[in-house]
């Protein structure tokens, strides 16, 4: 199969290069509309942008191929992320590839708004000489608050140590140790708000942070401070940052980002004398487009080719699970959520996995998606490891797993102990011979069967004449048995039969076995 890949943003050419060395079917389709776009959708399995273009929920709900949606850059703001997860959809992204030239941008606007560079450099262009309208501030001494102690946050506070400043990190995501770590002394975000002369923000945007520095925080600042943001527009309220600046509680602001992209013009904000703006620009070097297009096309290429998932914005936990190694192991996972789905259903139920592997901390997260996918399969149109979460939440499907290590008698064993309201029932599968799944445990009985096409399964008194009964009823309905395993737990007491037919035994011949003296319950079932 030739997968086609959608380049649908400004993505350095070198990207179509090497997608196109792997084998891919690559087209450029720049500055199209919404309409237009979702026009050519279905035909891509991936798609790559940077920052202009939207994918929202109406093109993602396009998408009848797609895989994955890649981003050159680390935001993605301009995805709908979950959006694309409901739709079994990967999202990435290259963060490390524009860190450097963000870092300097930031550094740049810091000092740039110190020294009131743009606002003098306006003043000679117009041919006055004035050097007293221009007096700025130094570095030398000041603290420096870091909200977001990143990949870029963390260069940022590198480059500033030399200038001989006080820096102070904050991070909702990462322990006092890891901040102080890169050589940030922590605080907490009321603390950082209050101390910094300089306040640089280097976080996400997300239901969190939107908002975060607003009017009762910017009251809380001390008075002459600057604001730096280069991370996402809608962090700092705009509205209220304007306000602040024209009661000269801040001293200045320097913004690369805002809330709406492009802004409105004319811009009140913008064209405020103690803000210096510029147009989203702080990854926009040469090095970092060239380095962000590579990335993106190799990650893509890898992912498509069933090699390693880098960069995964909405699955980080299935890493592993999406390496083709993984793929038998997902296969007797999808099997085991198949036999839950026909013996109990796929609502309202709780399922404890027992992986008995020898690496099965590195696989629980696959293992659960791909279990889950199975318990799914076909009550959706489009069911993955990705969104088959989503469908458990919204069935009140709740999963816990835990590795158990390897099992004497499997290399691989995946255990379910499975409850609903009306029943409770244990099973097992495993891997046979060229990594087939099979089925060996059903309510603690153990068989060897095929967990796949028409099954039955029987419970039964275990005595002489039974299995030739079933057979006699099988060969009145003209069923054929494909495979037949027997488990019991002592002579003479109740087993199950799992039999495995070429073709499904119809209601008539269930109720026919049911009627055999020794049968307690028959139920047919597909996978």
């Amino acid at each position: 199969m030739i997968y086609r890949v959608l380049i649908a943003d400004s993505v350095h050419e070198g990207c179509d290069e090497i997608l196109a060395s792997e084998g891919f079917e690559v087209t450029r389709a720049l500055g199209k509309s919404d309409d237009e776009l979702a026009e050519i959708i279905g035909e891509f399995d991936a798609m790559i942008v940077r920052s202009a273009v939207k994918v929202k929920r109406p093109l993602i709900e396009k998408m009848s191929r797609m895989k994955v949606i890649g981003r050159a850059g680390a935001g993605v703001d301009n995805i709908d992320v979950g959006a694309a997860t409901e739709h079994g959809i990967l999202v990435m992204n290259t963060p490390g590839g524009n860190t450097i030239s963000a870092a300097e941008h930031t550094l740049a606007m810091i000092l740039t708004l110190l020294r009131k560079i743009p606002a003098a450099n306006r003043s000679l262009r117009e041919e006055k000489w004035d050097r007293k309208s221009f007096v700025g501030t130094e570095l030398l001494e000041k603290t420096v608050g870091i909200l977001g102690v990143g990949r870029i946050g963390t260069e940022v506070a590198k480059r500033l140590r030399p200038f001989g400043v006080k820096l102070l990190g904050y991070d909702p995501m990462l322990a006092e140790d890891a901040i102080r770590s890169v050589g940030l002394e922590s605080a907490d975000l009321d603390t950082i708000i209050a101390q910094s002369d300089i306040l640089s923000l280097h976080l996400p945007l997300n239901s969190e942070t939107r908002g975060m520095i607003g009017a009762e925080r910017l009251a809380q600042m001390k008075p002459g401070s600057f604001i730096i943001n280069c991370a996402r527009g809608g962090i700092v309220d705009e509205a209220d940052i304007l306000n602040a600046l024209n009661e000269g509680k801040i001293a200045g602001v320097a913004f690369d980002v805002f809330e709406g992209e492009p802004p409105e013009f004319p811009n009140e904000l913008i064209q405020h004398p103690n803000v210096v703006s510029t147009p989203h620009i702080a990854a926009s070097t040469d090095e970092a487009q060239e380095r962000v297009a590579f990335a993106i096309a190799r990650q893509i290429a890898a992912l498509l080719k069933g090699g390693e998932g880098v960069g995964l914005v909405n699955a980080e936990d299935l890493d592993g699970a999406l390496q083709s190694q993984f793929v038998p192991y997902a296969k007797a996972a999808v099997s085991l959520g198949k036999v839950i789905r026909a013996l109990i259903g796929s609502r309202d139920l709780t399922i404890n996995l027992h992986l008995f592997e020898e690496n099965s901390a590195l696989m629980l997260n696959g293992i659960c998606a791909s279990m889950l996918v199975g318990i799914f399969e076909g009550e959706e149109s489009r069911v993955n490891a990705i969104n088959a979460p989503i469908l458990a939440e919204r069935s009140n499907v709740v999963v816990t797993a835990t590795g158990e290590g390897r099992d004497e008698r499997y290399h691989f064993l995946l255990g379910a102990e499975v409850k609903s309201e009306r029943s409770q029932l244990d099973l097992a599968v495993t891997l046979f011979g060229n990594a087939e799944p099979r089925l060996v445990m059903v309510d603690n009985y153990w068989f060897d069967i095929r967990p796949e096409g028409a099954l039955l399964l029987i419970r039964h008194q275990d005595r002489p004449g039974t299995l030739a009964a079933i057979s006699a009823v099988l060969g009145e309905e003209g069923v054929n048995i494909a495979d037949l395993s027997l488990g019991r737990k002592s002579e003479g007491e109740e087993a199950i039969t799992l039999v495995r037919l070429d073709t499904a035994l119809s209601e008539e011949g269930i109720a026919k076995l049911e009627a055999i003296e020794q049968v307690e319950h028959g139920m047919a079932f597909f996978l």
